[in-house]
């Protein structure tokens, strides 16, 4: 609690000397608010979790943030209608907010979105693309970026010029995410002064991957991202890896291996990693729950004596069935333990218009009826796959493993890696692989295992049911004060005291 209340008073002070000197913009495809349908006729603000949101919420009510984000209903559409081409205020904002909905017209939104940004970047920073056979940039894919992904960033660089129409103070622009990678550039040739962060949520592929994309999309990608002046990332791989693409597909800039930096049209681009971060009061206030309680005491089988868990969302680079052959090898080669384990998961779905995710959620559900075919018997399923949209379930799977799993091939958040070790209370263990994230920080503490490797994955479980209960104590310690370093106020002072560093008024 004291180191809190010191990060709470240095953030503090920290965006006091940010607020005195910058009017700031805040830029995401989600903001933190949405507005719905309320009492009688009108619309009521509803706050949103979304990772661009969660990461800025600490500097709500300390900094006075103007959001530009894209409309995400029909309520938004209408407030922004209401208002004109001015900002909301008050409307249940944040007090010294306000929020500006970026509307492009319905196709060019789904260009934007459903064309260039979920089917083809994210699938490329998750590198999840097989190069032989795919992407295939055929004409509706030029279309999406021609007139889709390009003009809606450049529809947020106009929002972002109107919230800095009347400014008193030099403009400060915290972009969010991969969405917006084009609109720094964009702000950068109406405010030249302009001191502008990018933080990125999704992993970095090196140039390999990169190459999937046309040259000159690469080129403005890059541009778009270099025309900051600071760029975070999830991990120090990461930043490496841009490095490396910057170092192979813009030939005129000069990258800094020590310094992590890059000169870049006559500006010193830095580069920082930036974890996304856990709300430790959060998660302990709803793992105590009622119904989080509840959902505990049902997942209490009698002969049980060693839960292996997953909670994630059913995407492809979960690499979740894979998992799941893993503890089938498990269960093949340790006959002594069959009747007293099982695999909980408790998967979120993933959004249906993605061929991809509908095909890997059936694969998934195959993977797990087949298991417990093989070896199930009455009164135990080896495997218990909970597929839906149920935090409460998500939660008390967390608190209830004896060893989580978290084996992606590539997630920058792997946020169950976090938030396991702080709700768990029966010292549960860690497999980890190399493409999550946080691997950086559990990789001497958690077994560690390749993506790929089934069989060192059914391995690593043999060893997670054998380990003696004190050194499964000491591991279980160490893993919860790793997971507690994801704080956000000490992350959020991190990022103001960059922004400062850059700017020069620290």
């Amino acid at each position: 609690m004291q180191a809190a209340n010191k990060s709470e008073a240095a953030l503090t002070s920290l965006c006091a000397n940010l607020g005195s000197h910058w009017t700031i913009v805040a830029a995401a495809n989600r903001g933190p608010v949405s507005f719905r349908p309320g009492p009688g006729r009108g619309f009521s603000a509803r706050f949103e979790g979304g990772a661009a949101s969660g990461a800025l919420a600490p500097f709500t009510g300390l900094l006075p943030i103007k959001w530009v984000s894209a409309f995400s209903g029909e309520g938004d559409r209408l407030e922004q209608e209401r208002v004109g081409d001015a900002s909301i205020q008050g409307r249940g904002l944040p007090d010294g907010c306000t929020a500006r909905f970026v509307i492009p017209p319905r196709r060019m939104f789904h260009r934007y979105y459903n064309v260039i940004c979920n089917p083809l970047l994210w699938l490329l920073h998750h590198r999840m693309w097989n190069l032989t056979h795919t992407p295939t940039i055929d004409q509706s894919v030029v279309d999406g970026w021609e007139r889709g992904f390009a003009p809606v960033n450049q529809l947020f660089a106009d929002g972002i010029s109107a919230e800095l129409a009347d400014r008193q103070q030099p403009p400060l622009i915290m972009f969010r995410d991969y969405h917006l990678s084009l609109a720094p550039a964009m702000v950068r040739d109406r405010f030249p002064d302009a001191l502008m962060q990018h933080v990125l949520d999704v992993p970095w592929p090196g140039p390999d991957h990169w190459e999937a994309l046309p040259f000159e999309w690469r080129r403005q990608l890059f541009r778009g991202l270099l025309s900051n002046d600071i760029v975070g990332f999830q991990t120090a791989r990461d930043r490496r890896s841009f490095m490396n693409c910057v170092d192979e597909f813009v030939p005129d800039a000069e990258s800094d291996n020590k310094e992590f930096s890059i000169a870049c049209d006559s500006r010193l681009v830095r580069l920082k990693v930036y974890p996304s971060a856990i709300n430790p009061e959060s998660l302990e206030r709803i793992g105590g729950s009622a119904r989080v309680a509840e959902l505990v005491r049902g997942l209490e089988q009698p002969g049980i004596t060693h839960t292996f868990a997953r909670v994630d969302r059913a995407e492809p680079n979960k690499n979740i069935v894979r998992s799941i052959k893993g503890f089938r090898e498990l269960l093949a080669e340790r006959p002594d333990i069959k009747g007293t384990v099982r695999y909980v998961l408790s998967l979120a779905p993933a959004p249906p218009h993605l061929a991809q995710y509908r095909r890997y959620a059936e694969e998934i559900t195959q993977a797990a009826m087949a298991v417990n075919q093989e070896f199930g018997r009455d009164g135990w399923a080896p495997v218990q796959l909970r597929l839906e949209n149920n935090y409460p379930a998500a939660v008390a799977a967390l608190k209830s493993y004896d060893t989580l799993i978290v084996t992606p091939t590539a997630d920058g958040n792997a946020v169950s890696a976090k938030e396991g070790p702080v709700l768990n209370r029966r010292d549960g263990l860690m497999i980890i692989s190399e493409g999550a994230g946080p691997w950086e920080k559990f990789s001497d503490i958690a077994l560690t295992v390749a993506a790929t490797d089934i069989a060192g994955t059914a391995q690593a479980m043999s060893v997670a049911v054998d380990m003696p209960s004190a050194q499964r104590g000491r591991i279980a310690g160490e893993l919860r004060s790793t997971a507690l370093a994801y704080e956000p106020l000490a992350l959020a002072c991190r990022q103001v005291e960059d922004l400062l560093d850059a700017a020069g008024t620290r």
